[in-house]
């Protein structure tokens, strides 16, 4: 007979894995789009580059975002239900919001890119701490790779928020980028899955 704890495992690892091949595809197709507009321009570039390296963090979202959550729905139908009508549609605002971002730079649109950026930061903020809450609502264990991303996004979208105010267009590429320098610097072990053996 086989055994039952495996065969969920199994279904569970399917569902992490569509959900990152979905996932994937749709910020694949944003990226895609950068591409296929491409001009010889300083701001484009800068852009693209920004779009690139955001599609490089936000790729781990379905295995380091999703995954520890939806593990914690073991045994209770309330969280499941709550994983498939919170986290599986703000995964998807994700990709979606990203996509948003490429179009806008495919327009040359250049300060709605960066706020549209702003808003993918608004909403990977809401979903890192909603994480963190329900993982542990004690607060006992403080989970250090999920404050880290909370912390580095909010910094810099305050940043981006004044220079989008008052229009200062060309410091917004340098913390857009600061952004995602920090983010891989602090948790590159995160993303390759080394978190747990320091």
């Amino acid at each position: 007979m086989p055994d039952t704890s495996d065969k969920r495992n199994e279904v569970f690892k399917n569902f992490i894995d569509k959900m990152e091949v979905a996932y994937a595809v749709l910020l694949a197709w944003g990226y895609a789009r950068i591409a296929e507009y491409f001009i010889h321009d300083l701001r484009y570039l800068s852009g693209a580059i920004i779009g690139g390296l955001v599609l490089i963090r936000f790729f781990f979202a379905a295995s380091h975002n999703l995954k520890p959550i939806a593990e914690k729905t073991e045994g209770s139908i309330a969280k499941q239900r709550i994983l498939f009508l919170w986290d599986v549609p703000l995964l998807c605002v994700h990709s979606f919001v990203y996509y948003r971002m490429c179009v806008l730079l495919s327009r040359y649109d250049y300060h709605n890119f960066y706020l549209a950026f702003c808003v993918l930061l608004s909403f990977n903020i809401i979903w890192l701490i909603s994480i963190n809450k329900r993982i542990d609502p004690a607060g006992k264990n403080h989970l250090l790779w999920c404050s880290k991303w909370t912390c580095n996004n909010a910094a810099h979208l305050a940043a981006m928020f004044i220079f989008l105010f008052y229009r200062i267009e060309y410091l917004l590429f340098w913390v857009a980028l600061s952004n995602c320098l920090f983010d891989f610097m602090m948790t590159a072990s995160d993303y390759l899955g080394f978190k747990n053996k320091r």
